[in-house]
């Protein structure tokens, strides 16, 4: 196959992400992510995929060790219901377990709905 294009630039969530990785390393172009935080995209699956935000792991940890620092007991963790922040909460769940925190809640709200609801306020 031959390629017109020198990079890959995007796209917004880990789903797309992964799939667009598979391309990159067929054609051997940088693929370019700014926003894709999922860890399992290593750079030995995917030499070609560039990950410049800190992934889910970095960013939960980072989050559990504030809330554990701040002596908070019991978390409800709010988020849209998708791929991306699925295995973030996943992820920060695993870190409050592991610093013992009493009790870990989570609600999610339909993306559609929460697009919809910004845009009418």
């Amino acid at each position: 196959m031959n390629a017109d294009f020198v990079a890959v630039i995007g796209p917004y969530g880990s789903v797309m992400a992964h799939a667009l990785s598979n391309v990159a390393n067929e054609f051997h172009v940088p693929f370019l992510s700014f926003t894709s935080l999922e860890p399992s995209l290593s750079p030995l699956q995917y030499p070609y995929f560039i990950q410049t935000a800190p992934n889910d792991l970095f960013l939960m940890t980072a989050i559990s060790e504030t809330i554990h620092y701040f002596s908070y007991r019991e978390v409800t963790a709010i988020y849209t219901d998708d791929d991306q922040f699925r295995s973030s909460i996943y992820t920060l769940g695993n870190q409050l377990r592991d610093k013992r925190c009493k009790s870990f809640l989570q609600s999610t709200i339909a993306t559609r709905l929460f697009i919809n609801s910004i845009r009418y306020s």
